[in-house]
């Protein structure tokens, strides 16, 4: 691919500005200057708000902590491809979604890891109400990997009501989606409706399943909980499919890095690529 399709890019992604949607929420400087040092080792996912199936092709991406005589900006530098370039031009600005343990982990100053992990926006869902979560999930015997929970800080206008759903899948062949979606729905029912919110808005949930070498994210976005468990009860064979044709990849250039996104159409009741 030549330099040629590339379009080179820089914005501000986070500041350390007090956050209303968050209850006066302010990301110190530390986790700023940590963040920047995370982004020019590992690179960074970029999508159209915040949407986990509206991926953008971004490479060279670079980061460092700026102040600006009022608040520390975290600024980024990339190249996008030429063909997002105009839905990347098109957005009011850059922003990112940070997760960060719950007061009660956090005060504890301890680093939970589970199996399972969930995340939800703390502007639609609190501390609470992901304990709840937690503890359904904890209650099924199948889910003994073990659970960790965390906010999801997403840094935008008004952020969506989003839940990120993080396993391996072993662990997800093992436990089965529907125990996770257990204890997913015991969150899904305690969402709030912040202040800017709109009640009505579809609740998202993200599944981001992975191995060593694979990645899959599945996206339900719908308003109707009988709707997303139709998509729970097929993901496990949608994602099968996607690894075994991974695992069967011609060559091993075609296996490395892979990536799949699939969302759920509910007109057809089925996984399909994004639009």
């Amino acid at each position: 691919m030549s330099d040629g399709e590339w379009r080179l890019m820089r914005g501000v992604m986070m500041t350390d500005e007090r956050i209303t949607a968050y209850g006066g929420f302010s990301v110190p400087v530390e986790f700023l200057e940590a963040a920047a040092a995370q982004i020019n080792r590992h690179g960074l996912p970029m999508h159209v708000e915040h949407d986990l199936a509206r991926p953008i092709r971004v490479r060279n991406v670079s980061a460092h902590v700026h102040h600006d005589g009022e608040f520390n900006q975290l600024r980024c530098e990339l190249e996008v491809h030429r063909d997002d370039a105009p839905r990347f031009e098109s957005l009011p600005g850059m922003s990112v979604t940070m997760m960060r343990p719950i007061d009660r982990d956090a005060e504890l100053r301890v680093e939970t890891w589970g199996g399972v992990t969930i995340s939800a926006d703390h502007a639609w869902f609190d501390d609470e109400a992901l304990v709840a979560a937690e503890s359904a999930l904890i209650a099924d015997e199948r889910c003994d990997q073990g659970v960790s929970i965390k906010r999801a800080y997403q840094f935008g206008l008004v952020p969506d009501p989003q839940i990120y759903v993080d396993v391996a899948y072993a662990i997800l062949l093992s436990i089965g989606a529907s125990a996770i979606w257990d204890g997913v729905k015991v969150l899904w029912r305690r969402r709030r409706t912040p202040a800017g919110g709109i009640a009505d808005t579809p609740t998202t949930v993200n599944w981001t399943i992975s191995d060593s070498e694979h990645s899959l994210t599945a996206v339900i976005k719908t308003g109707d909980e009988t709707n997303a468990a139709r998509a729970i009860d097929s993901l496990e064979q949608a994602t099968r499919a996607i690894f075994e044709n991974h695992s069967n990849a011609v060559s091993a250039a075609e296996a490395a890095n892979s990536k799949s996104v699939i969302v759920w159409d509910a007109d057809s009741s089925a996984w399909t690529p994004p639009s």
